[in-house]
């Protein structure tokens, strides 16, 4: 947990999975406990795997909040516990795609808008989409990102539209609107 500290991991909450999510990835991989999570378990099952997974499952039982107790709680392996958050955070359903493709939709920059908490918010957006299984293309979230500008971007995105599409990726984009 110490490390989890030192690496400034924040609680998951019910608004941050999709960063939550990576960030105790790459803790449990930096501790070599990961594999206890995605690597089919040992048969029969060692100590070492044993001694591991107890230690995925305090990871992850300290680095969340009160809120999601319920959700980890009486799960035997830390697999489990990461399959009960990832169920409950990560929905599939064709409802909760069309509600986050709303609210992607919905977003717009205002004019003299913070564009860096913008483009985290947005980058936020396609996370939470990829995890609800929705991939969207390169160029559909270069188009989606773009629409959400406010009418004083109008001539960078006509120069960046004029660009050969292999220059038009997401981060090609971001840094622009950051310039």
């Amino acid at each position: 947990m110490a490390e989890a500290v030192k690496f400034n991991v924040a609680k998951l909450g019910n608004g941050n999975y999709p960063s939550w999510k990576f960030r105790m990835e790459m803790l449990l991989v930096r501790e070599e406990l990961f594999y206890v999570i995605c690597d089919p378990r040992d048969d029969p099952v060692t100590e070492a795997w044993t001694k591991d997974d107890r230690k995925a499952r305090a990871t992850l039982g300290l680095c969340v909040e009160e809120s999601q107790f319920g959700l980890i709680k009486g799960k035997a392996t830390a697999k489990e516990m990461w399959e009960s958050l990832q169920e409950y955070h990560e929905k599939h359903s064709v409802s909760s795609r069309v509600l986050l493709l709303k609210k992607l939709c919905s977003k717009n920059l205002q004019e003299n808008g913070d564009m860096e908490a913008h483009l985290q918010d947005i980058e936020v957006m396609f996370d939470r989409l990829q995890g609800a299984d929705l991939k969207l293309d390169k160029e559909l979230k270069v188009a989606l990102l773009l629409r959400t500008l406010p009418d004083s971007y109008n001539g960078l995105v006509v120069a960046l539209e004029s660009r050969p599409d292999a220059d038009l990726t997401l981060d090609f984009v971001k840094s622009r609107l950051l310039d």
